[in-house]
């Protein structure tokens, strides 16, 4: 079963100043110290500012996860993430995202992400799917999918303070 993700963000910022917040490596290690949990780590960051790719592993809390995550994965999940980000023009980039459990095999989430001058404003959308099989797959592709919604909500407000406070 899969279920779809859609975000979008609007960055009061122009597109350079968002488009380094979210591929320096001080701000990809900032935003994985923030959100990955205590066993968050970088593990590879390769490429320039034009065409780059991380790969980072955090970690979920258990006792942070809805009931029906725990019963299906019981402990912390680990979460294994790529990212990729290709400078397309002078105020254009598109990129692409995988996530997997450390302990599954396949990509469950994947997602193409923009992000776009809009004047001195910067858009960001994220769209995506996330794919479980099995009998309770459709289920738990929708708790994923909110889980990851919540997710890029909170780290476009995380990104918005850094680019306040380096403003």
């Amino acid at each position: 079963m899969s279920e779809s993700i859609e975000y979008g963000a609007d960055f009061s910022h122009p597109f350079d100043a968002v488009y380094t917040a979210m591929t320096s490596k001080d701000s990809i290690q900032q935003v994985v110290n923030q959100f990955g949990g205590g066993g968050a780590k970088l593990l590879d960051y390769a490429g320039d500012a034009s065409n780059l790719t991380y790969k980072a592993e955090v970690t979920i809390k258990s006792d942070s996860l809805p009931w029906l995550a725990r019963h299906l994965h019981p402990g912390d999940l680990v979460v294994n993430l790529t990212q990729k980000w290709v400078k397309t023009g002078a105020d254009t980039a598109a990129g692409t995202v995988s996530a997997a459990l450390s302990d599954q095999d396949g990509d469950p989430v994947t997602a193409n992400t923009s992000l776009q001058a809009a004047g001195e404003h910067t858009s960001w959308l994220v769209k995506g799917t996330v794919s479980v099989d099995g009998i309770m797959g459709g289920k738990v592709a929708k708790l994923i999918a909110d889980q990851v919604h919540d997710l890029l909500g909170s780290e476009a407000g995380y990104l918005q303070l850094l680019l306040n406070k380096a403003a």
